[in-house]
């Protein structure tokens, strides 16, 4: 798919790729071509059929969040070939985020250009968003985190993405220590208290001369004191008081580099356990402000653990969209709820109502005068059977009939058995993968902290190498 920016707007044309002509003539490509696909998944959203795309694999992948989030609103909606085939396809998707990127339309006249090339960006963005987003949060606000410019494209889309791993500000040594840094920042601070040296004392040195001049002064009044004579005591020369002030300067350079060593030290200590404590990346902080934050019936984009999905508030409670595609058959199995840091929570359907089990449902009889396949015929007409015991003198049709029925619900009853433990196990997978994702980003903070703590080695070896070159 190719967009070109005309003089009177963005047109459509069906190729392979999108092509945005920025301001200036400079071109932006990026290539859709992919063989990837989203499967397809009908919910019930508030009384209303629409569609949403699952992912098959784990991935941060906020593409399929900012999807799913307008198709829910209903400001997109999927092809007639992709509801047919049960798949949409990566193109189809950022095609439909592309149309709608040009759709937008600027603020005002005045601000015309930089819309364009705002517009521009976001959808030559577009084809990052399918494999992550580099979010760089601070710990202090739901929607607190660094500018880039991939986040132009939520922006442009009207969707808010929120975090919840804050910390709480009754902890004061926490806050005090982590105050308004972003992940990154916080990261380098911690490589640097545990990779900082305690600071040194700084000993008297005197040159030779002084030396020279001490022994003899010593010398000289142990001769007096010999014959005994009293003196005064000799008046320090410039060498020793200037020794002297270079020592207490260094005393008081030595003091305040302990207190920030020891400062340091503290708040690596305070960072350590705060990480170690919200490795799930949100805390109960961090839940009650996003339920302050979103507004009932709202839908944000969510980002925790790399991980980017639809939250929505229904009736005072936070609820996530679930879109691994194990549940894809699922129809009851929309929404997980959100009350808990740890990640045990219920499913719900799309109208908000807590998933039962189907081994846990009581069994549905049939309706009286069901006719089930079996039943006697007499005179051409189906007898009805009810479902319940045959009288021993029944007719032998009609017993052979209800005992065929009652097999078909065993059966039934033991499909749903067998369905609802692959839900059980398919949950397990998605709870180990959540782990996988925090244990991901763990490994991701300590190659960070390797990869500081050897720039800092190598930013010391070079300084001491200066320095010696210097002397």
């Amino acid at each position: 798919m190719q967009f070109v920016w005309l003089a009177n707007g963005f047109r459509h044309i069906a190729l392979t790729s999108i092509v945005i002509l920025q301001p200036g003539g400079r071109p932006g490509f990026f290539n859709m071509e992919s063989e990837e696909a989203y499967r397809v998944k009908k919910v019930t959203f508030y009384e209303r059929e629409c569609r949403i795309l699952c992912q098959s694999e784990n991935g941060p992948c906020p593409l399929l969040a900012i999807m799913n989030l307008l198709l829910l609103r209903g400001k997109l909606s999927l092809s007639a070939s992709a509801i047919s085939t049960g798949a949409a396809t990566v193109e189809e998707v950022v095609t439909s985020l592309a149309t709608m990127l040009l759709d937008v339309a600027a603020p005002s006249e005045a601000m015309r250009s930089n819309h364009e090339q705002n517009v521009a960006d976001a959808v030559d963005c577009l084809a990052n968003l399918q494999v992550g987003l580099d979010v760089n949060i601070r710990f202090t606000g739901c929607t607190d985190m660094e500018y880039t410019k991939e986040l132009i494209v939520f922006d442009l889309l009207g969707i808010e993405m929120l975090h919840g791993w804050l910390l709480d500000p009754q902890d004061r040594e926490t806050a005090a220590a982590i105050g308004k840094t972003t992940y990154n920042q916080l990261m380098e601070r911690l490589i640097e208290s545990k990779t900082a040296e305690a600071p040194q004392r700084p000993q008297p040195q005197h040159g030779n001369a002084t030396e020279g001049s001490e022994q003899a002064a010593a010398e000289e009044v142990a001769a007096e004191e010999s014959n005994g004579e009293a003196s005064a005591p000799a008046a320090e020369g410039p060498e020793e008081v200037l020794a002297d002030e270079k020592l207490a300067e260094a005393e008081e350079e030595f003091e305040e580099m302990e207190r920030t060593h020891s400062e340091l030290i503290r708040d690596g200590a305070l960072i350590d356990d705060f990480l170690a404590e919200t490795s799930t990346q949100l805390t109960y902080f961090g839940l009650a402000e996003l339920h302050r934050e979103i507004k009932e019936g709202q839908g944000v984009v969510f980002f925790r653990n790399n991980h980017y999905s639809v939250l929505h508030k229904y009736r005072g409670q936070l609820y996530n969209l679930v879109t691994d595609v194990g549940y894809c058959r699922e129809v009851d199995i929309v929404w997980e709820r959100l009350d808990e840091v740890e990640g045990d929570s219920d499913f719900y359907s799309g109208q908000f109502n807590k998933f039962v089990p189907h081994a846990q449902r009581p069994a549905q009889r049939p309706p009286e005068g069901t006719v089930v396949t079996g039943s006697p015929v007499v005179n051409g007409t189906a007898v009805a059977v009810r479902g319940t015991p045959v009288d021993a003198q029944c007719d032998a049709d009609a017993a052979l009939a209800q005992r065929l029925h009652q097999e078909e619900l065993q059966q039934e009853q033991r499909a749903r058995a067998a369905h609802e433990q692959k839900l059980r196990a398919d949950q397990a997978a998605q709870q180990r993968a959540q782990k996988a994702r925090a244990d991901q980003a763990a490994q991701q903070r300590a190659q960070q902290q390797a990869i500081l703590a050897a720039r800092k080695k190598e930013a010391e070896e070079k300084k001491k190498k200066d320095s010696c070159a210097l002397m």
